[in-house]
């Protein structure tokens, strides 16, 4: 008879820690899952308005058009290289800007980030090349 109660307060023993990680396990997962839900950041949109765009590249020259007055042009970068470029100011329009010192050897396919003192443009653009 004593063999018995050995056998099964070890049987109970095995279902107690077994409950014991599974308890465990799933306060694990749901800290985690807690913790992913703290990590997402929306990011909002970059652009100004959706006035203020970059509207092609044609060869050596850029279009934007800025709808804004009084635009201090402060960088401009395609794949991450700073082109070099006077720090004008811009009314509104349509403006050509000469980028031929930042697009040789580059793809057709490339992302392009406009940066002013009022807003930025990132935007994934396609080259024509003359």
């Amino acid at each position: 008879m004593d063999k018995n109660k050995k056998g099964s307060s070890s049987i109970f023993r095995i279902i107690f820690l077994l409950i014991i990680i599974f308890s465990a396990l799933i306060f694990f997962q749901d800290l985690q899952s807690n913790h992913s839900k703290k990590m997402i950041i929306t990011i909002p949109n970059n652009n100004h308005n959706n006035k203020n765009n970059i509207e092609k590249i044609i060869g050596n020259e850029l279009y934007w058009n800025n709808q804004d007055n009084n635009v201090t042009l402060k960088q401009i970068k395609i794949n991450n290289k700073s082109c070099n470029i006077n720090n004008n100011q811009y009314d509104i329009g349509v403006h050509t800007i000469n980028i031929s010192n930042c697009i040789k050897n580059i793809d057709t396919s490339s992302k392009l980030v406009l940066i002013t003192d009022k807003y930025i443009i990132n935007k994934k653009i396609l080259f024509n090349k003359k």
